[in-house]
């Protein structure tokens, strides 16, 4: 069993973003890129070769999610015995190589069958997925340190409400993001008491978007939508999603400058700020950050879920990795160790949700014609501050 009361080093993916012939509703769609999801990195097929790289990398954790879609064909179906066995396979070797797994239930993707139901805008239909995080914790917990209920509620709201990249005919529906935020809520509160219940053991959460907000050019409607963004990323779904945790997982990748001169995609980065393709740079806000959630809801570890640099300059990727350790190692020598696990996103090049495949964020490149997969400088990078920074966090402890 992982020691949760030392530092952890980790590294992610998600199923929808790596899996071949995805069975959720993000098959078929066509990104910004015009790349389309289908065959994505063919994951399935290039586990082994995945699972090898992150042994080698070192890390305690491996972060990453299953299917639903994949794994529950129908509502309240058993869960599909091939699917599962994929599943065990890749989580086997994580136990038999001492690296635990923190497993993500729900990552963006639902079944289309949850769909046709009228998605997460109703809320009856949240017994559905109680159902299935009650059969995958059931089947998968063995190989799990934490367990993620939801990630990313202000994103999925964005994809399919505000953006509405997934439902095109929901764009800007104020209605149906309060009634989706409302039930992905409730779903991750229900959740936590029944998985809790049956795996006291399990250290069980969510993960959750913490980030700035900013106007790029000072106009009125940057500067309001900025407003109303930061609070309901950073406040209100926090609020809706607490206290039913035991640890605050934070996904911080820095600040979101709005630039409505822009027709589609409206992130813009203010002059003189370093920044990487979507957001302005800040690993100095991450502790502060993360020191007041720390701090309002009841002294809970915090555990950066997701953190990473979207570029195809790995050299500014391995420099924003170190600045953000830094970060955080600084804190603890002061004795402010509230900071218990850092993992990166991502470890491979993937589906970059809405923006395709031509948005990097990993620590190995994968060639979109011929899947091979190749480490980069940042992999190496990582891979050595691991070595160096864990004997340090031992001492802090």
């Amino acid at each position: 069993m992982l020691d949760t009361h030392s530092f952890v080093f980790g590294v992610s993916i998600s199923a929808v973003q790596t899996e071949e012939n995805p069975q959720n509703d993000w098959k078929g769609l066509t990104a910004h890129d015009g790349s389309v999801m289908n065959k994505n990195i063919e994951h399935l097929a290039r586990w082994k070769d995945d699972y090898a790289l992150v042994k080698d990398l070192g890390v305690d954790v491996f972060r990453t999610s299953v299917d639903w879609a994949r794994l529950q064909p129908a509502p309240f179906a058993p869960l599909d015995p091939a699917a599962a066995a994929s599943y065990h396979r890749m989580f086997s070797f994580l136990k038999e190589n001492g690296i635990a797994l923190v497993l993500t239930l729900h990552h963006f993707a639902n079944p289309v069958w949850f769909d046709d139901m009228g998605g997460w805008e109703k809320r009856k239909n949240i017994g559905a997925f109680l159902d299935f995080a009650e059969k995958a914790v059931a089947e998968f917990g063995r190989y799990a340190s934490h367990v993620i209920t939801i990630n990313e509620i202000t994103t999925y709201v964005s994809l399919t409400e505000i953006e509405a990249f997934l439902h095109p005919k929901k764009k800007n529906s104020v209605i149906g993001s309060y009634r989706t935020i409302r039930a992905m809520a409730q779903a991750h509160r229900e959740a936590y008491r029944a998985l809790k219940e049956r795996h006291p053991d399990l250290q069980i959460g969510f993960s959750e978007v913490a980030r700035p907000t900013a106007s790029k050019n000072g106009r009125v409607d940057e500067l309001i939508v900025a407003a109303i963004g930061g609070f309901v990323a950073n406040t209100y779904i926090w609020n809706r999603l607490m206290p039913q945790a035991d640890f605050i997982g934070i996904n911080y990748y820095g600040t979101l400058a709005f630039d409505f001169t822009k027709k589609t995609d409206p992130v813009g980065y203010r002059k003189g700020k370093e920044h990487d393709d979507l957001f302005e740079m800040n690993p100095e806000l991450l502790v502060p950050l993360a020191e007041r959630l720390h701090k309002k809801y009841g002294g809970l570890p915090v555990y950066i879920i997701e953190n990473g640099t979207c570029t195809d300059d790995d050299t500014l990727r391995g420099k924003n990795l170190i600045a953000h350790l830094d970060a955080i190692f600084e804190a603890r020598k002061k004795g402010d160790a509230f900071i218990k696990g850092y993992i990166h996103w991502s470890i491979l090049d993937n589906f970059e949700l809405n923006r395709g495949m031509s948005y990097h964020y990993g620590l190995v490149a994968v060639d979109p014609l011929t899947m091979e997969r190749k480490p980069k400088e940042s992999y190496y990078l990582y891979q050595n501050e691991i070595q160096k920074r864990r004997s340090s966090s031992r001492e802090s402890n």
